[in-house]
């Protein structure tokens, strides 16, 4: 069962020969490299996007005095801070009043208004 009979002579509607899957070969090749290109377009395009993005947020954090970016940083240069006042701090650094305070005080000071924050509920 091989081979289909052809009573009438007619030629098959598809041909078995190396033409055709060399055609076939090619046009998924054109396909495949079309699809890569456009990967590579679209991650390009993300990837311009999220530097742009990291950029708008730079930019604003350095003009902003009291941004959180700021108030973490000073955070960080804080020796011996244990994690449930870090996380109390943090937590309450969200408030805009609290961070221009924060930010504002001098650097004895600060250790003591995290105490504070810390034994807040």
């Amino acid at each position: 069962m091989g081979q289909c009979s052809n009573p009438k002579g007619k030629k098959p509607a598809h041909s078995d020969t190396s033409t055709g899957k060399k055609r076939k070969a090619g046009s998924l090749d054109r396909a495949t490299n079309t699809i890569m290109e456009f990967m590579e377009m679209s991650r390009k395009r993300c990837s311009d996007k999220e530097s742009e993005s990291q950029k708008t947020i730079e930019s604003t954090s350095m003009h902003d005095p009291f941004s959180m970016a700021k108030a973490v940083a000073i955070l960080n240069t804080i020796l011996d801070v244990d994690d449930y006042t870090l996380f109390k701090v943090l937590n309450e650094l969200h408030k805009l009043e609290s961070r221009v305070a924060f930010i504002t005080l001098n650097s004895e000071r600060r250790r003591g208004w995290m105490d504070l924050v810390s034994s807040l509920p």
